[in-house]
């Protein structure tokens, strides 16, 4: 289990240490990104999902005797709902959101005054209570959530609903958050075409190819976190149907896949606010490297 260990301490030093980072950014740069609502709220996710992963996964795991796994079972079952159902919800909810802001948007840009950064952060912090209030009804009806040290599975008992149910359920924000970034770039390239009566300033054929090409990378990236993001519904649901299969995998393999389904969620704002975001991402060097020569001369556009 060192090697998990090595794993576990390297994500939590890079996810802690990006999102305190990139919160700095944003508060530097207010006015240049205009998405600081959402980015806000999900840096939040982040790191209080990193938190309730110490209590929830790592304290178990360094559990020896029956009493920490007694005081385990009595308080820090708050931090296992924390991460399994609420920062997870608001995640999904707020790139949701984000989608239909952008979609929203590039249909009438008039539309984009009702998701300016005050509107937002306040659906936000209501996105934060009602999924706080929701998790705590879930124990109510005693789904309990409980993590397997032996499979490296996080898990839950349930009498009111199925577990790969619940999240797919779940997941179907997901789905619509996917679908709504394909069909900005088919309404962008529809409305070129001429499909729809809109009047489109003409622009060069290198332009017109830059622009081809950032929107299929939009479509590619999307997928991407999707498939990051819906990893948690696949395994889940995966490893119930299929239950002797997977007891039949090497033991290191399944620790890995279970590691991999709890902890590849800590990358999720480094994929989408840095690797996929070059303004961001300019930010976050300039940041980091105190303003280097290198990137001296390159402008940041609003984002």
């Amino acid at each position: 289990m060192d090697w998990i260990k090595i794993l576990t301490y390297a994500t939590h030093l890079f996810s802690y240490s990006f999102n305190i980072i990139l919160l700095y950014v944003v508060a530097k740069n207010s006015k240049v990104i205009k998405t600081k609502g959402y980015i806000t709220h999900m840096i939040w996710v982040e790191l209080v999902l990193n938190f309730c992963q110490h209590f929830s996964v790592e304290y178990v795991l360094e559990a020896e005797d029956e009493s920490s796994l007694h005081f385990l079972e009595s308080v820090c079952v708050l931090f296992m709902t924390l991460q399994m159902w609420t920062v997870n919800t608001i995640r999904y909810i707020m790139t949701f959101l984000m989608a239909a802001n952008r979609f929203v948007c590039i249909i009438n840009p008039r539309f984009s005054k009702f998701f300016d950064s005050e509107t937002v952060t306040f659906f936000g912090v209501g996105i934060w209570i009602l999924a706080f209030i929701g998790s705590w009804y879930l124990l109510l009806l005693g789904c309990f959530p409980r993590f397997d040290s032996e499979t490296f599975v996080l898990d839950t008992e349930c009498n009111y609903l199925i577990w790969p149910d619940f999240v797919y359920k779940s997941h179907y924000l997901l789905i619509l958050t996917l679908i709504l970034n394909v069909m900005i770039v088919v309404y962008a390239k529809l409305r070129r075409s001429g499909v729809f009566k809109v009047v489109i300033a003409r622009v060069s054929v290198i332009a017109a190819n830059r622009r081809s090409r950032h929107e299929t990378m939009f479509i590619i990236q999307s997928l991407i976190v999707f498939i990051f993001m819906a990893y948690d519904a696949v395994y889940t649901s995966l490893r119930k149907i299929y239950e002797p299969q997977f007891n039949q995998l090497p033991n290191n393999f399944q620790i890995f896949l279970g590691w991999l389904n709890i902890f590849s969620a800590n990358y999720i704002n480094f994929l989408i606010y840095f690797l996929f975001h070059k303004s961001n991402r300019l930010l976050v060097l300039r940041t980091i490297f105190c303003d280097p020569k290198w990137l001296k001369n390159i402008k940041v556009r609003p984002s």
